[in-house]
This record gives structure tokens, sequence and C-alpha cells, in this order.
């Protein structure tokens, strides 16, 4: 862990966070030609075809506005933290279309 003093914020910075990604099988070849981050790591391909990768990532916003993008064809399996955040920020996304 090491910290940073960006202007007048102080920025707590966790090195090298493992994130483990499914992407479903429509996607898979367009995320394995063109990754994520350069970290990105093939690890398996599924039955289905899906493939899991890992990323060597900060958790932040520009990566969950990443997760987000390719909401219906992703799945955050871990760390656990993101797979929650990721949850709730699906759930309100849901709630903004069924308010008709």
């Amino acid at each position: 862990m090491g910290m940073k003093i960006i202007k007048d914020t102080i920025v707590i910075t966790v090195l090298n966070d493992q994130q483990l990604v499914k992407i479903d099988r429509l996607n898979a070849p367009y995320v394995l030609i063109k990754a994520f981050h350069s970290s990105q790591k093939f690890i398996e391909r599924n039955p289905d075809t899906s493939i899991l990768i890992e990323l060597k990532v900060h958790l932040n916003y520009e990566f969950e506005r990443l997760i987000l993008c390719f909401s219906n064809s992703i799945e955050v399996i871990k760390p656990r933290k993101l797979r929650t955040r990721m949850v709730k920020k699906l759930k309100i996304a849901i709630s903004n279309y069924i308010q008709f």
C-alpha cells in the first residue's frame, strides 16, 4: 500500500489489486484481441466459450465505468468488494428504467 499526495488530496493506493472477471462468449473474442488493460491475463475458457480474465488494476471510478460499459456481458468474480459495488449500481440502473 502506498500514499500519494495529489495537490491538496491524499490518495491511498493499493498496488496490483487482482480483479477477476468473466466475459460472455459474444464479447470474448473482442476482449482477447483488444485488452482492457496491459496487465490483462487470460485465465481460462469456459464450456460455454465465455472466458475468465485477470486484471491487475486499482479499484477506481474509471475501472467501474469500464465494467458498466459491458454490464450485460461481464461478471465480476472477485474481489467481492467490487462485485458488491457493481450489484448496487446495476440495481439503481434497473430502478431508473422501471419507474414509469
